[in-house]
């Protein structure tokens, strides 16, 4: 279906979901778990719906065979019960997941009977202003895109959001819809507008990009400004200013696909770019 309705929520658990959300797809989008925690409870969430086009596809990539310690996890666990109550796709934003010893920044894919698809772990370790996210957490394998019913959607995790390669990656991969859910600081409003935008741009594609609300820590605060943003940039819905709420668009795939038809500039891409120095 190529009209798509999308519905955010940014809010605080417990959620009471109404029963009439079964004609939608959901993708959860967690709120980020402070990786120094290894917590498994949730903060905040943002939620994103698609109207169900009755056309149920196959995972994009192969099943993966996941570790029994990712499908018996308790977030895993918590977000399968709802996906199988509600009959609903989920993506949860991300967890601390561990797999033989090792930890990873995770966001799991769970399909409607609360099946644990794949998971996508946060390709780019947050090593800002002497952070080092990388002495709790190992960098992830690859990108994870995934068809959700139709929707070829590439998945990254807040940081992630500064390298623009992965997405570019995820455009020549087929994808149609990006995602980002972020715990972003208030003091820097200007790099996640700039970036969320560019990335929709810059890959003709749908941009759903989450942020936290709330307080962090060391009086630093979440930015909490949430936004669906279109193949050319322009802001569908958003939530601002650290609000809780709900936001929805209804995404024109035809009209995204006839855009990238007369605006060619991805096949205009050069295979490579050897720097020439004078």
């Amino acid at each position: 279906n190529p009209l798509l309705q999308i519905l955010v929520y940014a809010i605080i658990f417990p959620l009471i979901m109404k029963s009439d959300i079964e004609n939608y797809v959901v993708f959860m989008v967690c709120g980020l778990i402070p990786w120094n925690y290894f917590s498994t409870v949730i903060n905040r969430a943002s939620f994103v719906m698609i109207e169900n086009g009755n056309i149920i596809k196959k995972v994009y990539f192969p099943r993966e065979i996941l570790p029994l310690s990712l499908v018996t996890s308790e977030t895993v666990t918590f977000l399968s019960q709802i996906a199988k109550n509600y009959k609903t796709w989920i993506i949860g934003g991300s967890f601390i997941s561990k797999e033989n010893e090792h930890y990873y920044n995770t966001c799991p894919v769970i399909n409607r009977k609360g099946e644990l698809i794949t998971t996508y772990s946060k390709n780019h370790l947050f090593s800002y202003y002497g952070s080092d996210e990388g002495k709790f957490v190992e960098v992830g394998k690859s990108p994870v895109m995934v068809d959700i019913e139709g929707i070829n959607t590439g998945l990254t995790i807040c940081y992630d959001i500064r390298f623009p390669e992965i997405y570019r990656a995820y455009r020549k991969a087929g994808a149609d819809l990006l995602i980002n859910c972020a715990a972003w600081g208030l003091k820097k409003p200007i790099p996640w507008e700039c970036m969320t935008r560019c990335r929709a741009v810059e890959n003709q594609s749908f941009m759903v990009a989450l942020t936290q609300s709330g307080y962090i820590e060391n009086g630093e605060w979440n930015i909490g400004h949430s936004r669906i943003i279109d193949f050319k940039g322009d802001s569908l819905s958003e939530i601002k200013d650290q609000k809780e709420g709900a936001m929805n668009a209804t995404l024109d795939f035809n009209e995204m696909y006839e855009f990238r038809n007369k605006c060619t500039c991805i096949n205009d891409i050069r295979d490579t770019y050897e720097v020439k120095k004078v």
